[in-house]
């Protein structure tokens, strides 16, 4: 079942290329791991390549960061980013 007439709102065919539109850095093939403020007010996304079998982690910074990932995924990332440090609401 589907839409066939390509008049569906989805991720890749109408939000991504706006973003990129309006300038918004895309990246694939990795995934965020917890976010972290900076000491000059932006964010860091601690991240893992998916390829990478070593675990090993780098990082993008930000002056914005929207955590997306669905239910679990941005549960998952904001727990992370709570037991690293980052300030949250008790709620």
């Amino acid at each position: 079942t589907g839409d066939n007439t390509g008049s569906k709102n989805t991720l890749m065919t109408n939000y991504l290329p706006m973003a990129a539109h309006f300038g918004v850095e895309l990246f694939t093939g990795i995934e965020g791991l917890r976010v972290e403020p900076t000491d000059d007010g932006r964010w860091r996304v601690v991240t893992r390549r998916t390829s990478d079998k070593g675990n090993r982690e780098t990082a993008v910074i930000a002056r914005q960061v929207v955590v997306s990932a669905g239910t679990l995924g941005s549960n998952g990332i904001l727990l992370r980013s709570s037991q690293a440090g980052l300030q949250m609401s008790t709620r």
